[in-house]
């Protein structure tokens, strides 16, 4: 995230491989550059973008549904999810789940596979959830005013069990 001058944000994120990036220039462009074919995607109405840990693909938020594009040959888009509520965590380090945050029921996840489902999190509410990309650990900095948010937040395992403060 950076300040591109003009008061506005652009977001950047590259794909596991370096292959691809992501760009947004806050809520103008929402593009993906591939850096191999030297092409130009744009997705339209793209929010809270992620990558898979483990491939070129991209999970996002996107009129109120949740959808990945495979972006090794010819972009493809696979729903995940229909009638999401939440903002956009990231994609666990063994490439099974994405997590969503400030949703209704609090931290959910939901399997990147066909037909895998969601699930709810034990976890507490929080203003931004991260999965680790490499251990099965997640990031809360939480917000419901119990304790410091701190420099690291709460860390704990995917099933919200040997809590610890950062």
């Amino acid at each position: 995230k950076s300040n591109n001058g003009t008061g506005y944000f652009t977001y950047d994120c590259w794909s596991h491989d370096g292959r691809f990036i992501y760009h947004s220039d806050s809520n103008k462009y929402k593009r993906v550059i591939d850096f191999h074919r030297s092409e130009l995607i744009k997705i339209p109405g793209a929010q809270g973008t992620t990558w898979r840990t483990r491939e070129n693909t991209l999970v996002f938020l996107r009129g109120g549904a949740l959808e990945m594009m495979n972006l090794e040959s010819v972009p493809t888009v696979t729903v995940i999810a229909e009638s999401i509520e939440g903002r956009m965590g990231n994609v666990d380090g063994n490439d099974e789940y994405v997590y969503l945050w400030d949703t209704p029921e609090g931290v959910i996840r939901y399997s990147l596979e066909a037909g895998g489902g969601r699930e709810r999190c034990s976890v507490p509410r929080g203003s931004k959830v991260e999965a680790n990309p490499v251990h099965p650990v997640v990031n809360v900095k939480r917000a419901d005013g119990k304790e410091p948010l701190g420099v690291g937040g709460l860390w704990m395992n995917l099933d919200g069990s040997d809590q610890k403060w950062m």
